[in-house]
């Protein structure tokens, strides 16, 4: 009968654990971003929130246009800060899309 009660609560104890366990880890994945925080990631050149195709297609369209550099695109699309705009940053926005 001991034998059966402290397998009972070791039961128990065990479930409780796994359970706050994977609460916690749960809520440590969850993205709280709210429009007043904003998003402050370098990769998202066009400051949607989301860093996907159209940041890429952005820096990609910087690049292959002479006619659109300027001082501040150059700070916006230079993301690896090497003080060049070129194919690089535009990899790097692609490879750390969403």
């Amino acid at each position: 009968m001991r034998n059966k009660k402290i397998i009972i609560y070791a039961g128990v104890l065990l479930a409780t654990l796994f359970f706050i366990g994977m609460n916690v880890a749960t809520s440590n994945n969850i993205k709280t971003t709210t429009s007043e925080e904003g998003c402050n990631r370098i990769y998202d050149v066009n400051r949607d929130e989301i860093i996907n195709f159209q940041d890429a297609g952005l820096c990609w369209t910087y690049i292959t246009h002479d006619e659109l550099h300027c001082e501040y695109g150059d700070l916006l699309y230079d993301v690896n800060m090497d003080s060049q705009v070129n194919f690089q940053d535009c990899g790097l926005i692609w490879v750390n899309r969403d």
